[in-house]
């Protein structure tokens, strides 16, 4: 590729400005409106994304001879951008591999959502070709085109959120790696509405009255800590990812950002996640909280000295707020909580035994699961089944879940392995223990389903690569 000359890459700085400043306003309000959760909200997002820094990423940040110029300095601070560290073949070979994957994913979510001939069908999932006989036969429907989703649109509107997770990761990947400035804006935007989200939250367990935003407080579990977010559940998940990069920021002491003020956020979140009452979530914390004690490197003293100071913390502030009584008795329940869960997976399983090879397709469970899940309350429709990895099995069937988790399972090995290697990457470690727990979490409940959780564990994986993809610190000794 030809490099660009250097009235081509002074006109290029205004876009990546652009581009930054729209990263920080995405990450900035996107979970502030109960998280991105309506369907007309998340379309904006996803457009915004697409037509920002995905666009950024098409037309700029793909040239890799792209470097910045000092001219015209006057017009921004920021003018000179570093150019991009390269990166090493068998990184580049290995990323291609999972690119491939991704996009086989996504290919194959446009085309569960395609309408197609009811042979195919017959031949794709008989269960849904049966299902739309019937429909003919009964209704006296003429129905000669169906996809193999039982909701095509809301298939196809989650497909398009992906492709925009998939451009937005690349272009924040390149947007990180060409400007360490902007790696503190983001850490710090994402630390700071967690912080505020937690505050929020603790000021809703002080006074039960006070529900999410507008909404009143009997809608969502009252008394607990939520935010803006309904759902204590998907509130947990998405504390989670916030608290490890507090501590990272704590831990880099970087002039002009008190890291006393960043352990403070660091412990606010975490009393947050233990007064949302998210079992799952608490888990998820400790499992993190584990990682990050693992493989931060500080010594054996200073891990010790943290903990007990964080210890003194919970107590002290969760006194003030009443205590962990509540919290006691959740997990004192916790039998009870499980046996639901296995309840709701155990009456699930028919519907992915029914479509085996193409599933129902995406957002299609609750659309199911008041014919499946007979042996539940009449008045209670099951939207979610409470585990991730088992609802994306139902909805995409056993080839993609097959492929979603191998790409998932060998990217995480990858990234365990170069951070072995990385000790010093303290932003990596702390993002890479945040998508853990964000993964972890998944397992008994639905965060991945709210789309600021789903941007935000994207961020987390930019920060990540592009931390590896830095060239080491010499080490002396």
């Amino acid at each position: 590729m030809v490099p660009m000359s250097p009235s081509t890459l002074d006109s290029t700085l205004p876009l990546e400005n652009a581009s930054r400043r729209s990263v920080l306003f995405l990450l900035l309000t996107m979970p502030l409106i109960f998280g991105a959760t309506h369907p007309f909200i998340q379309g904006l997002y996803t457009l915004f994304i697409l037509l920002g820094a995905g666009g950024w990423w098409l037309f700029v940040g793909s040239n890799p001879n792209l470097k910045t110029t000092r001219r015209r300095r006057r017009f921004s601070r920021e003018r000179q951008v570093p150019a991009p560290v390269p990166i090493s073949e068998p990184v580049v070979r290995r990323n291609n591999f999972w690119l491939l994957a991704i996009v086989l994913l996504l290919l194959y979510i446009a085309f569960t959502a395609i309408p197609l001939p009811l042979g195919m069908l017959h031949w794709l999932s008989p269960e849904r070709a049966r299902n739309l006989a019937a429909v003919n036969t009964l209704a006296a429907a003429q129905i000669k085109f169906a996809p193999l989703s039982y909701s095509g649109l809301l298939t196809f509107k989650q497909g398009l959120f992906y492709l925009a997770l998939l451009l937005y990761f690349f272009s924040l990947r390149k947007l990180l790696r060409r400007n360490s400035e902007f790696v503190l804006q983001v850490i710090t935007v994402i630390v700071g509405v967690a912080f505020f989200e937690a505050l929020y939250g603790l000021l809703q367990v002080m006074n039960s009255s006070l529900g999410v935003l507008w909404l009143p407080s009997s809608l969502g579990a009252g008394g607990v800590a939520r935010g803006t977010i309904i759902y204590r559940n998907q509130y947990a998940t998405f504390l989670n990812m916030g608290w490890p990069l507090a501590v990272a920021m704590a831990a880099l002491n970087i002039k002009k950002r008190p890291p006393a003020l960043f352990l403070f956020a660091a412990g606010m979140i975490i009393l947050a996640v233990l007064f949302s009452l998210s079992r799952g979530g608490i888990i998820a914390f400790l499992g993190i909280a584990a990682m990050v004690a693992v493989t931060m490197p500080f010594s054996r003293r200073n891990k010790v000295k943290a903990l007990f100071l964080l210890m003194i913390f919970l107590v002290f502030y969760g006194a003030l707020l009443g205590g962990y009584g509540d919290l006691l008795q959740r997990f004192t329940d916790i039998k009870s909580g499980a046996e639901s869960r296995f309840s709701i997976w155990c009456m699930s399983l028919p519907m992915l035994f029914d479509h085996p090879l193409t599933g129902i397709g995406l957002e299609s469970y609750v659309k199911l699961s008041p014919i499946y899940l007979k042996n539940g309350s009449a008045s209670i429709i099951f939207e979610r089944a409470h585990n991730e990895f088992l609802e994306f099995a139902i909805e995409l069937g056993w080839p993609a879940m097959l492929l979603f988790c191998g790409c998932l399972l060998g990217g995480l090995l990858a990234y365990c392995r170069r951070l072995q290697q990385r000790r010093d990457a303290i932003v990596g470690i702390a993002a890479f223990a945040g998508i853990c727990g964000f993964f972890i979490h998944g397992l008994t409940d639905f965060g991945w389903q709210l789309p600021a959780n789903c941007v935000y564990c994207v961020t987390l994986l930019a920060l990540l690569a592009a931390e590896l993809d830095k060239k080491p610190k010499k080490v002396t000794e």
